[in-house]
Order: C-alpha cells, then sequence, then structure tokens
C-alpha cells in the first residue's frame, strides 16, 4: 500500500483507501427454480392426460364391446321367437303334435355366434313359414274341391315347377353335407348348438316342402330354396369365424 510522510521528522503514516463495496456478480439459475421446475410440471401434466385418455377410450371400447354383445342377443331372441312361431304355425298346418322349441340364447355366448345362431335360425323360421304357407294353400283348395286346385296350380307351368323343386333338391344336398360335417365339431356352446338345430329344422321343413305331392306352385320351392340357401351361408360364416380364431 502507498504511504506519504506526515511530519519533518520523517515519520509515515497509513493511508486508508476508501471502502468499494464489492460488484454483485450475476447467479446462476438454480436448477429448481424457474427455469426447470415448469418443463417438469408441464410434463407432470401431459402424463397425466395420457392416462385419462387411455382410461377414457378403455371405458369406451368395454361400453362399445358391451353394446355390440347385446345387439347379438337380442338379435337371437328375436330370431328364436320368428322360428318358435313358425315351428308352431307349421304344426298346425301339418296336423302333427305340438312340440315346443327348447332353445335359448345364452349371454355367454360370443357376438359372432349370437349372430350366426340369429342368421340360421331366422332362415329356419323363414323355410318353415313357405312350407306353411304351401301345405295352408293345399288344405284350402282341398276344401274347395278339385276344380279349384286345378285353377291354383294354373299360375305356373309343370316344368317352371319341376326345374324349382330340383333346384331345392340340390339346395337341401348341400345343406345336409355341410350339417353332417359339421355337426360334431362346431363347438359346444350354446349357439353353436342352435346353429346345427336351426340348419336341421330348415333342411327338415325343406324336405317336408319335398315331399308333399300336392304342391304345384314354383314360388314356394324356390322361396325355400332362398332361405335354405342363406342358412347355408350363415353356418360357412361361423365355420370360418370358428377357424380364424383358432389360427
Amino acid at each position: 500500500m502507498d504511504t506519504v510522510p506526515i511530519d519533518a521528522a520523517g515519520e509515515t503514516t497509513q493511508v486508508i483507501p476508501p471502502y468499494v463495496p464489492p460488484r454483485n456478480e450475476p447467479e446462476e439459475p438454480d436448477a429448481r427454480g424457474c427455469g426447470v421446475a415448469p418443463r417438469a410440471g408441464v410434463m407432470g401434466i401431459v402424463i397425466t392426460v395420457a392416462v385419462v385418455l387411455l382410461v377414457i377410450a378403455g371405458i369406451w371400447t368395454t361400453m362399445r364391446v358391451h353394446a355390440q354383445h347385446e345387439a347379438a342377443l337380442n338379435s337371437c331372441r328375436s330370431s328364436l321367437a320368428a322360428y318358435a312361431k313358425a315351428h308352431s304355425r307349421l304344426q298346425r298346418a301339418t296336423g302333427t303334435a305340438a312340440s315346443s322349441v327348447s332353445m335359448a340364447c345364452s349371454s355367454g355366448d360370443s357376438t359372432e355366434g349370437l349372430y350366426a345362431a340369429s342368421s340360421v335360425l331366422r332362415s329356419a323360421a323363414d323355410t318353415m313359414d313357405e312350407q306353411a304357407t304351401a301345405v295352408e294353400q293345399r288344405n284350402r283348395d282341398d276344401s274347395h274341391g278339385n276344380a279349384d286346385r286345378e285353377q291354383s296350380g294354373t299360375a305356373d307351368s309343370s316344368n317352371d315347377a319341376a326345374e324349382a323343386r330340383r333346384e331345392l333338391g340340390r339346395s337341401i344336398d348341400a345343406a345336409q353335407a355341410l350339417l353332417d360335417g359339421v355337426k360334431n365339431s362346431i363347438g359346444n356352446g350354446t349357439a353353436g348348438t342352435m346353429v346345427v338345430n336351426g340348419l336341421g329344422k330348415a333342411i327338415d321343413a325343406a324336405n317336408q316342402l319335398m315331399n308333399d305331392s300336392g304342391i304345384a306352385d314354383s314360388k314356394y320351392y324356390k322361396a325355400a330354396k332362398v332361405t335354405l340357401d342363406e342358412a347355408v351361408t350363415a353356418v360357412n360364416d361361423w365355420v370360418d369365424a370358428q377357424a380364424n380364431k383358432a389360427d
């Protein structure tokens, strides 16, 4: 430090410089401060929102699957009711002993199985209705005498009726072959049982129509063929769905 004389004897004294306060250097941002905390907070919000969206998506998916299953179950029940009604009508028309339908749609079956059962039961009901209509018409013709029967039979040529009958016979053969192939392997569930029973009943109704020599109008054979073919398609779709699940 600098010294200066203060008297003639040569003595010196210390000179104290004026106090200069130190300058404050800029501080580094605290890692816990505003530089990091906002980013961590945003990330937490993003994660929370993502979790909430996943939960909502899971709930929506569950509700959608449940709604689809309920729709399939209701469709099966509606078709089963139509099946039972057609079955009773056919029994009355043919004068056979009344028997109840013991099948029931089960909520434990898959959505696909219930829809397959619904389709087959509906086709079987249509086939039985067609047969019942034909038998009822024949019975009305019988009650009005042979002249009315002959008149009702002129709607189609005999060749048309014979060809329609042969086409129905081919459909019956195809349906029976399918039934023989799947009835022991289609599954043990209620839906599988209804699929097999529904197709079997549709075949029986078509066979009865074929064996009724009093049916001379081709429209009954044609309608029965269409509904039987629909039942066959439904069973094939069900078999394919089961095979895809196994893969």
